[in-house]
């Protein structure tokens, strides 16, 4: 199981180098499922605008399949080299992959070797915890249970800088979970079970990583 968990996916060159460099394939030949954050519509789902998006990473349209939540059956037949969750709210991306039956998919997915790309929200998502989340992303869903979907066995403070501090400081001293700082050019590699932290390309000037 291998997991590429960034704050910035591919909108950094860091970090898209980083997610390069650890596909299964040349990112030409993967095939990718998207899957849609929590203000995506179905309409949206339907169209070619998230085809056309992975395209300008690499990917070839025809090998890009997205997930419409309402029809999951549509993917059925999907064999993913690679599966990629970016940006979003945490807590309503997270409610609708559960309330949809996508979260034992999407982790067999993983579990049976397809890679998975984790973006801010997509990388808190599959991590163990994500109440620490409140403290920079709006709770709408109301959620009791904050465990995420267990993939990484640790915690994440995505979009780290000094006004994340505190929160940071909080966890370190009160997580039962190893935790880490992303800031916006880091990444974390996690390959059955070992974490490897691939920081940032400090020349990369910050006002221009997001």
């Amino acid at each position: 199981m291998k997991l590429i968990l960034s704050s910035n996916d591919f909108s950094r060159p860091d970090t898209r180098a980083c997610i390069f460099a650890n596909l299964p394939l040349p990112v030409s030949e993967c095939r990718l499922l998207y899957i849609p954050n929590e203000k995506v519509s179905e309409k949206q789902m339907k169209s070619s605008r998230f085809q056309e998006k992975c395209s300008r990473y690499g990917f070839r349209t025809e090998r890009v399949a997205v997930l419409n939540y309402y029809h999951p059956e549509s993917i059925a037949d999907f064999r993913p080299d690679v599966v990629y969750l970016g940006g979003g709210n945490t807590f309503s991306t997270l409610a609708r992959i559960r309330d949809h039956g996508f979260a034992d998919t999407l982790c067999r997915l993983i579990k049976n070797g397809a890679v998975y790309i984790g973006g801010s929200c997509g990388a808190h998502i599959v991590s163990a915890d994500i109440q620490h989340v409140k403290a920079f992303d709006e709770d709408r869903v109301g959620f009791t249970d904050y465990s995420g979907l267990g993939l990484f066995c640790g915690v994440l403070v995505c979009h780290y800088s000094k006004d994340r501090e505190p929160v940071y400081e909080k966890l370190l001293r009160e997580s039962r979970y190893p935790v880490y700082a992303l800031r916006n050019g880091d990444s974390l590699v996690v390959e059955d079970g070992i974490v490897t932290v691939v920081p940032c390309d400090e020349t990369i000037p910050e006002e221009q990583s997001i």
